[in-house]
């Protein structure tokens, strides 16, 4: 981990609240990014800076319960933000998100209604199909998969991440959609699930 990034923690944890506005600086566009992709339309400007507000109180709250063995102080914060975009869709359901906000299971896979590979995922009987589809992934795909589609990585995070090109990401989430739609139209066929092929 960063150093810069265990300073702002131990900072905060002694409740420091300039650390808190250096953190804020600098993944504040990161955090805003993937809490609009999450929250969405008709949520409005308004109600984005509100949830990215309260991703940052959390962190501030919470930051003692960081656990650097299980990822970086990046990697917490978009987590953080990602269920906390989900929680202010629950408490604050637009009218075209009502439906969708009660039968799909958000907390693990909040991008099936948003993302081609999953878009026709979307009973919850379908979505036990695909988690097992994803599961069945080898271990350097599914970091793909997870980077790209949970934390809304982009290619280029991810492939510096993870010390390859572009291309080579590129490639390699081209390969992985494509076995999902294999695996999941293979279900379809033997009726193991009740939705149209993707």
């Amino acid at each position: 981990m960063a150093k810069e990034d265990q300073q702002w923690i131990e900072r905060m944890a002694m409740h420091d609240s300039v650390a808190l506005a250096e953190v804020i600086q600098t993944y504040g566009p990161v955090i805003t990014a993937l809490v609009r992709r999450i929250l969405g339309y008709p949520y409005s400007e308004r109600d984005l800076e509100e949830c990215v507000s309260d991703v940052f109180v959390r962190a501030w709250s919470s930051v003692a319960e960081f656990d650097r063995a299980r990822g970086d102080f990046r990697t917490w914060l978009l987590m953080l933000a990602k269920y906390t975009a989900l929680d202010f869709r629950r408490r604050h359901p637009s009218r075209t998100d009502v439906e969708l906000t009660a039968s799909a299971d958000h907390d693990a896979w909040p991008h099936v209604e948003t993302n081609p590979v999953e878009r026709a995922v979307l009973s919850r009987e379908t979505l036990s199909e695909f988690r097992a589809a994803v599961a069945s992934l080898d271990q350097a795909d599914k970091l793909i998969f997870y980077r790209r589609y949970v934390l809304y990585e982009s290619i280029d995070e991810i492939a510096r991440a993870m010390d390859t090109s572009r291309h080579a990401i590129d490639n390699r989430l081209w390969r992985i959609r494509k076995t999902l739609k294999e695996r999941l139209a293979d279900i379809d066929e033997r009726g193991g699930c009740s939705g149209g092929r993707v």
